[in-house]
């Protein structure tokens, strides 16, 4: 199933927090062409170098959006009573960021 309105993100990490484990992860989207900023409340997994002499950063996200706020306003109803789709929308997200290597500077 392919998407039919697109979907990108631009994440950026803040650690706005006194714990250091705790940050929170910035999600830029484009749903139905409507663009927002969506925050995640991340959890720091921690950093390792990889074979290939990188370091890696790993994080747990998630949040929770409300569809209608996107434009996703169609639903049926039910049969037994209730409708078919919740108004609720669960992200979850398992990030792993790599540290790119710093790159000097030449000459003018």
């Amino acid at each position: 199933m392919g998407l039919r309105h697109g979907l990108q993100y631009f994440v950026s990490v803040v650690n706005d927090s006194q714990v250091e484990a705790i940050c929170q992860v910035c999600l830029r989207t484009c749903l139905r062409c409507c663009n927002a900023y969506v925050v995640l409340e991340a959890e720091y997994a921690g950093q390792a170098k990889s074979p290939w002499g990188t370091v890696s950063a790993g994080f747990s996200a998630e949040t929770k959006i409300n569809r209608r706020d996107w434009g996703l306003n169609w639903n049926a109803v039910l049969e037994a009573g209730g409708v078919l789709v919740g108004e609720t929308v669960d992200i979850n997200s398992e990030l792993e960021i790599v540290k790119q290597p710093e790159t000097e500077a030449t000459p003018a």
